[in-house]
């Protein structure tokens, strides 16, 4: 199961994650991912956007658990959880071993989706909450 080992890869390269998540089952959490790319999105690019960045596939199922659970919806907290999402595929990138010859590609691909999630985000963070 695709979310089984992305909450492996979450735990097994110590990603850091809020403390629900830390008490939240395996169900709870699958529940809050939706891939890589937001809610609105069709689902034909949604799996194109997580096919091509599925690298970060665990840092964006963190970050997707956040979105569903969390009930500060201030811009500060959406700051806050999109910054622990760069911070994760950094960890991604770091821990995972990426070949230096990719490192700038992939250093690239985590701008990109940070930047989209602060600039497409809030109204997606603001509309979310599916998971209590």
């Amino acid at each position: 199961d695709e979310t089984a080992d992305l909450i492996a890869q979450a735990l097994t390269y110590d990603l850091s994650v809020p403390d629900d998540w830390k008490l939240a089952s395996n169900d709870q959490r699958a529940a809050a991912y939706n891939g890589i790319g937001p809610d609105w999105l069709p689902e034909r690019l949604r799996d194109w956007a997580t096919g091509l960045w599925h690298f970060f596939a665990a840092a964006a199922l963190v970050h997707d658990w956040e979105y569903a659970t969390t009930k500060d919806r201030s811009k500060r907290s959406f700051w806050l959880i999109n910054n622990r999402f760069r911070y994760n595929c950094k960890r991604l990138l770091k821990m995972k071993g990426c070949p230096w010859y990719k490192r700038w590609l992939y250093e690239g691909r985590v701008d990109a989706l940070a930047t989209a999630c602060d600039t497409f985000g809030f109204p997606g963070f603001l509309a979310a909450g599916k998971i209590s």
